[in-house]
């Protein structure tokens, strides 16, 4: 717990604001360089053009289900991870980072581990005991593609 404090104070600090939204064309022609990023961190060769047209597809496959969990510091975009939302579950898809941007934020924190549970108890509105306890079931799932 004193970890996740740590967190959210630097994410408080360095003007961090994470927030969930619909996947639009605007937001995807944003995001897709900080995918690219992403990729060539890992010496994936990868476009902007091709990541624009695949959450087009993507997007219109699964209609309002796909959603964007943006971090942004000021009117920077710094991260973003896809989520695409289906019967109470959420699914993490892609995401992509502004390593210059982000600095030493704990960016990444942000928007899996805080914005991912926020998501979370709205996808999955809590009913059952364990819920009441205090304690939460995961229905956030990472979805990882090998290529």
């Amino acid at each position: 717990r004193n970890k996740v404090r740590r967190e959210l104070r630097k994410l408080t600090e360095g003007g961090v604001a994470i927030t969930v939204e619909p996947l639009t064309p605007d937001l995807i022609r944003t995001v897709a360089p900080l995918l690219v990023n992403l990729y060539n961190k890992y010496n994936i060769d990868e476009d902007c053009d091709l990541i624009t047209a695949r959450l087009g597809i993507l997007r219109k496959a699964v209609k309002q289900s796909t959603y964007g969990v943006v971090a942004r510091v000021g009117d920077r975009v710094v991260g973003f991870m896809e989520l695409i939302v289906y019967r109470g579950n959420a699914w993490g898809r892609s995401a992509g980072f502004d390593y210059d941007a982000q600095g030493t934020l704990p960016v990444y924190f942000g928007v899996f581990v805080l914005r991912g549970d926020g998501l979370r108890r709205r996808a999955r509105p809590p009913s059952t005991g364990p819920h009441l306890r205090g304690l939460r079931t995961p229905s956030v799932h990472g979805v990882a593609k090998r290529g």
